[in-house]
């Protein structure tokens, strides 16, 4: 989501306010292209999904002098892995799945 699609979320509760404040930072303050990405909270979700996981290999990039630092990155020798690889409707649903979880009504972003 980025910056104006959380603006528009509405907590329902403290928790909702604290990440909604949290996902505003985050996008002004922090990330290179002003998005906000759910990365661990989606784990629980999706899980239930398991046909949208990807059978890989993947290893973490050690060279401090590649671009690709500290990502992971699919090879051959990597280690057993299940990439996730949602289509946009289950991006949509996982999405609005961990909004309402976390207190936030979606706002104008429908």
């Amino acid at each position: 989501m980025n910056l104006n699609t959380v603006e528009t979320l509405e907590p329902t509760s403290p928790v909702g306010m604290t990440a909604k404040a949290i996902m505003e930072a985050w996008c002004r303050n922090f990330s290179p292209d002003g998005f906000f990405r759910f990365h661990d909270p989606v784990v629980p979700f999706a899980v239930e999904e398991r046909r949208n996981f990807r059978a890989t290999r993947l290893s973490v990039c050690c060279d401090e002098s590649s671009e690709e630092f500290a990502y992971l990155i699919e090879t051959p020798d990597g280690h057993h892995a299940g990439l996730f690889e949602p289509g946009d409707n289950q991006r949509a649903t996982l999405r609005d799945r961990i909004v309402s979880s976390l207190g936030l009504t979606p706002g104008e972003y429908r």
